[in-house]
């Protein structure tokens, strides 16, 4: 992953992560989802352009299902956009470049 992705292992971490003030991108995968893998480009690229304007995070599915349950995930990837904490964006499914770069902008 893009070093610009942060990866979230607990959900201790995005809660701490995700209540910061502006945007974050909350990408959530699994690692037996091809539609995420097709995803990943397009996510890493936009990741690095905007940087600057929002903060990117990768929950893996499996990894921290208690988040996916909160957020009623049911496909995958799904991107969801929060704004000082709260969503006011989601994306399912594959995504381009395009899209993510305009739910972040």
């Amino acid at each position: 992953a893009s070093s610009s992705i942060k990866e979230i292992a607990t959900v201790a971490q995005f809660d701490q992560e995700s209540t910061a003030p502006g945007k974050t991108l909350v990408y959530f995968h699994a690692d037996w989802c091809g539609a995420c893998r097709k995803s990943k480009p397009a996510l890493a690229a936009v990741a690095n352009e905007y940087s600057n304007r929002a903060a990117f995070r990768s929950v893996n599915v499996d990894g921290v299902p208690e988040l996916s349950e909160r957020f009623s995930v049911q496909y995958l990837p799904t991107f969801v956009v929060l704004e000082n904490g709260k969503e006011v964006q989601r994306i399912v499914g594959g995504v381009s470049e395009e899209e993510l770069a305009e739910a972040v902008s």
